[in-house]
């Protein structure tokens, strides 16, 4: 799993601009997550999850007004696969 770390540089302005881009959109669905989460009876939301609502259904682009990002996630997702991707996303930024 090692091999991860070179997914992108955690330190390159392109994953910096990644990282902004989901806070930017967990800033604006992160309370309807939660809320949806409390209704359903769930445990408190957790990272993985908070990320994976971030990345879905381009809302990078719809709310952090980002298509970059949300180009860069879905070539990452081609060369390493959604799960790589959600994982090491999950290590490296955090929401919740």
């Amino acid at each position: 799993m090692g091999y991860i770390l070179y997914m992108i540089d955690t330190k390159s302005k392109e994953f910096r601009q990644l990282k902004t881009s989901i806070f930017l959109t967990f800033g604006v669905i992160g309370g309807d997550l939660q809320d949806c989460s409390d209704a359903a009876g769930d445990d408190a939301l957790d990272n993985e999850q908070a990320i994976e609502c971030c990345l879905d259904a381009d809302h990078m682009k719809n709310y952090a007004k980002d298509p970059e990002s949300d180009a860069l996630v879905a070539r990452l997702i081609k060369e390493h696969g959604y799960n790589k991707v959600l994982k090491f996303l999950t290590k490296h930024i955090h929401l919740v």
